[in-house]
């Protein structure tokens, strides 16, 4: 159970990440339909490319499927990271960097579907070898209630920061707790 207790919070982030970065997108980047169509299919070929590579990343270093699980969750950290790069004064001068620039979304998206190509196979994983045998059924319909009924809170919260802030970009520090 504890594991499907950080699978509900981790379920929640990815979700809540995906739907903040559009919408940050589109309000504060003014990208368009058909650019913020092409986040979606970056990140979904970068997922599928992010499933294959990770089993070969994790033998290279020698990762354990939790340690896995860890290093994809740190490398998910640089999106919300990225985006708070955003409130430096040398950054902003720039112009360039911490999402300031419509095409910076597009980089982003990639490590999203990498990450979460890797994430989402490793944790089915684990969570698989924690159910007891027999009761495979269950506990996986247990699993796809946690992935799908966390959506809720993340995207909430990033409502309050936008309503209190009136922006979204101060949402990124909620990402990246």
């Amino acid at each position: 159970m504890l594991f499907l207790a950080a699978w509900f919070l981790l379920s929640d982030a990815i979700a809540t990440t995906s739907s903040t970065a559009i919408l940050f997108a589109k309000t504060q980047l003014h990208m368009k339909p058909w650019a913020l169509g092409m986040i979606n299919v970056i990140s979904t070929l970068a997922g599928v490319i992010g499933a294959f590579s990770w089993a070969f990343i994790s033998r290279h270093f020698g990762l354990k499927p939790h340690q896995t699980i860890l290093a994809c969750i740190g490398l998910f950290e640089v999106i919300p990271v990225y985006g708070l790069l955003g409130y430096l004064p040398f950054v902003q001068t720039w112009g360039v960097g911490g999402l300031q620039q419509p095409w910076e979304m597009y980089p982003l998206a990639a490590v999203y579907g990498f990450v979460l190509g890797g994430l989402s196979g490793y944790c089915r994983s684990v969570y698989g070898e924690l159910i007891p045998p027999g009761s495979e059924a269950a506990f996986y319909a247990l699993y796809a209630i946690t992935d799908k009924g966390s959506s809720v809170f993340g995207p909430a919260i990033v409502g309050a920061i936008i309503d209190r802030w009136g922006h979204i970009r101060p949402a990124f520090w909620f990402l990246a707790a």
